[in-house]
């Protein structure tokens, strides 16, 4: 029974994690484009917690986590609606099998897909360490 406590109270806490962070994520983005339209961007953050489901990062965080980490990152450039659905889905294609680009593409459309096949390939060429140092280059070009 202690066991199952602890794990209602894992779920519950990751639950709240994910909601707060999808909130500021929903806060970043009305600054900069207050009539921006929730319904697309809640349906790619249910489809990604359903796909990373019981998915967890070395912190122990829920990997959804990164995805929407990078969404916020974006929101610093002022990324319109397929760019952060696209960074909340980044993940999917390649973690789950079950999921396809034309899955995505028939949720979200082809843009959407086209930046996820996109995202889900410079992973493999460009090593995770680098990003920062991209990151920072584009910082001083705005």
């Amino acid at each position: 029974m202690t066991d199952k406590l602890l794990n209602d109270d894992k779920l519950l806490n990751d639950d709240k994690l994910l909601k707060k962070q999808f909130n500021k994520l929903v806060s970043k983005i009305r600054e900069y484009n207050p009539e921006y339209k929730l319904t697309n961007l809640k349906k790619a953050f249910d489809f990604g917690e359903k796909t990373h489901q019981n998915q967890y990062r070395d912190s122990g965080e829920p990997y959804l986590t990164h995805p929407l980490e990078v969404a916020l990152i974006l929101t610093e450039y002022f990324a319109d609606e397929d760019t952060i659905i696209a960074a909340i889905l980044h993940d999917t294609v390649e973690d789950k099998e079950s999921i396809s680009l034309e899955n995505i593409k028939s949720e979200f459309g082809e843009t959407v897909a086209t930046l996820v096949d996109g995202a889900t390939k410079i992973e493999k060429i460009i090593p995770e360490d680098a990003y920062p140092a991209l990151f920072s280059d584009l910082n001083s070009n705005f």
